[in-house]
């Protein structure tokens, strides 16, 4: 409901407001998932990571970046088939040298699942 300024989301969802002066604010909530870390084989929590090399995955391996985690990376694949890359965390490769415009590099990779993420920098 809203009140005064102020606003509460009882539930997850997406809404738009639209002030008085036409100002816009998009609120984009997420139900908060159960992940088991042990699952994957990089797992970001919510925080800035930067990695001064390629993250490489190989078959079989994961990726999950937890909701507010920002990894400023570049993902890199090669021949790895059953490969998952999920979580509504952000790949950021702004400002990462001269392959920022290679934000994943998934070469002849098979079963290869990328769900829920955002990509800055691509």
């Amino acid at each position: 409901g809203v009140t005064g300024n102020t606003f509460t989301l009882d539930v997850p969802a997406k809404a738009v407001f639209e002030s008085e002066n036409h100002l816009r604010i998009f609120i984009f909530t997420y139900q908060k998932e159960i992940v088991n870390k042990a699952d994957y084989t990089y797992y970001f929590e919510n925080g800035l990571h930067e990695l001064d090399h390629d993250l490489v995955l190989k078959e079989g391996e994961s990726l999950y970046l937890e909701y507010g985690a920002v990894l400023k990376a570049h993902v890199f694949a090669d021949k790895a088939d059953s490969i998952l890359i999920a979580g509504r965390g952000i790949l950021d490769t702004t400002l990462i040298g001269e392959k920022g415009h290679r934000t994943m590099l998934l070469i002849e990779c098979n079963n290869l699942l990328i769900r829920d993420i955002s990509v800055i920098g691509a």
